[in-house]
């Protein structure tokens, strides 16, 4: 299994538009495992951009139909939404 598909899964099953996550639950619950460590100071780590060559983690929620809305590297959080709203 690919290391982000269980995000996608969490997101594909989450009955809200809008998920919000710290690192901690999204690395202990979700994917079980450790995200890398540019995950927690680069914003590029985050960013939508999932064209030819895209990165893995990008590709799992996009494929989902989701997009990050907002990451705080200081909080340690990241927002998820929808693209299409109420649409499952």
């Amino acid at each position: 299994m690919p290391k982000y598909q269980p995000l996608a899964d969490y997101l594909s099953a989450s009955p809200a538009d809008t998920v919000s996550l710290t690192f901690d639950r999204l690395e202990q619950e979700i994917l079980r495992g450790g995200l890398p460590p540019s995950a927690r100071y680069d914003r590029k780590w985050w960013q939508n951009y999932a064209g030819p060559g895209g990165k893995a983690q990008t590709q799992a929620w996009q494929r989902v139909g989701w997009r990050v809305q907002a990451v705080d590297l200081d909080a340690e959080t990241v927002t998820f939404t929808r693209c299409v709203p109420g649409r499952r």
